[in-house]
């Protein structure tokens, strides 16, 4: 499902593409962390470097999801975190 729903941000509406990650952080914030918290990090800071040009902001969510993956291992969502918050990694360091 993950999968599903963060691939459908890259076919739609470029305005409509943070509304994911947005809730995916939104709902980490209120209900607190989960394995999968980090990948709306990573795809919220991909989206803020990437797209909309702020690349410092951006790295910072993407150190926050590279915090995350840390903190709570996750054989089902690691590979996702490292693959959304790589673009940004490379554009900065």
């Amino acid at each position: 499902f993950s999968r599903q729903l963060t691939n459908y941000m890259f076919i739609g509406d470029r305005n409509a593409m943070p509304i994911i990650p947005l809730k995916m952080v939104q709902t980490s914030l209120t209900y607190g962390m989960s394995p999968f918290s980090g990948v709306g990090f990573a795809l919220f800071g991909n989206y803020l470097a990437l797209v909309k040009g702020e690349v410092e902001e951006g790295y910072r969510y993407v150190k926050i999801a590279l915090s995350l993956m840390k903190r709570m291992p996750s054989i089902a969502h690691d590979s996702e975190i490292m693959y959304y918050s790589a673009h940004t990694r490379l554009r900065v360091e």
